[in-house]
């Protein structure tokens, strides 16, 4: 989906084992003008949250860690 956008391009490596993803120019853009709302959004939850966000990461990356 980023690729077909134009956000991203892959290159694969040298020896095939790897594939590199690098934002274009026009990605960059894209996460320029998606950073400060980004940002706004993290504050919210932070102000949320409150002392209860260092739990809440740590549940994410449970959650996350138990997926993979």
């Amino acid at each position: 989906m980023l690729k077909k956008a134009g956000w991203v391009k892959s290159n694969g490596g040298s020896d095939g084992r790897f594939t590199y993803i690098d934002l274009t120019a026009k990605g960059n853009k894209v996460l320029s003008n998606v950073f400060p709302h980004w940002s706004k959004a993290q504050d919210q939850v932070k102000k949320i949250l409150g002392g209860e966000l260092d739990s809440f990461r740590k549940n994410l990356k449970n959650i996350n860690t138990n997926l993979i």
